[in-house]
């Protein structure tokens, strides 16, 4: 099973069956069906080391298995994207709240059909690079 610490920010990311076990600050939620795979790794390592080191903020994650992994710069609301496992497969879901500086940046998203409305992106390094320029 891998495993990611972070042991200056507090959060740390496990695999175990049926997903990754997400704790920080003494909460932890179960982001469901999530494996720690070199992409997936690659964008979490980026996301933290550009301050987006909050992996939950204050009632996000509501319960323990979740389809998602919540990155923000603060606890305090709201969260600036996910790693979500949508309807639609894998993707980077962004804050509906960012959407005029996606658009500046010539980021290409959808938005969801149902949920909160919040912007999709195809899930990569280079689209993970270009959000967080973005949203900075």
């Amino acid at each position: 099973m891998q495993k990611m610490a972070f042991p200056h920010l507090s959060p740390t990311l496990k695999e175990e069956p049926g997903g990754v076990r997400v704790t920080q600050n003494g909460k932890s939620y179960l982001a469901d069906k999530w494996k720690l795979r070199e992409d997936v790794r690659a964008m979490i390592y980026l996301s933290i080391s550009q301050c987006f080191h909050c992996l939950w903020v204050k009632n996000h994650p509501r319960g323990d298995a979740i389809h998602y992994i919540c990155f923000a710069r603060s606890h305090t609301p709201p969260w600036d994207y996910l790693l979500a496992n949508e309807s639609n497969g894998e993707r980077i879901t962004v804050n509906k709240n960012h959407e005029n500086k996606l658009r500046q940046a010539g980021i290409y998203f959808e938005v969801q059909t149902g949920g909160g409305r919040h912007l999709t992106v195809l899930p990569n390094l280079r689209n993970m690079e270009r959000i967080i320029e973005a949203i900075k």
